[in-house]
């Protein structure tokens, strides 16, 4: 059976784990918001981040960016994901 001793180093061990992975994907998603800042930077005319409306049904909708360009309405929801996109008809 493990003592206190071997609890305890064993439990500190778990929580940093527990932060180390917490603190990468919270760096992952603040460049993914950078990059996405800066490509679109010089055609936004105002925004709006984190917004939340009814979905008319009895939920509610998050929109994650709400930008303004020349051409209208942007709405943005990005996903702390990597790789490649691929579309088809």
């Amino acid at each position: 059976m493990l003592d206190e001793t071997s609890i305890i180093i064993l439990s500190l061990i778990a929580v940093t784990i527990f932060v180390v992975i917490i603190w990468q994907l919270k760096k992952h998603r603040r460049s993914t918001d950078l990059m996405m800042t800066s490509i679109l930077q010089p055609y936004i005319k105002n925004e709006v981040k984190h917004i939340i409306i009814p979905d008319g049904i009895g939920g509610l909708l998050e929109i994650e960016h709400l930008i303004l360009l020349d051409q209208g309405l942007f709405l943005i929801e990005t996903y702390p994901m990597a790789g490649n996109l691929y579309g088809a008809e």
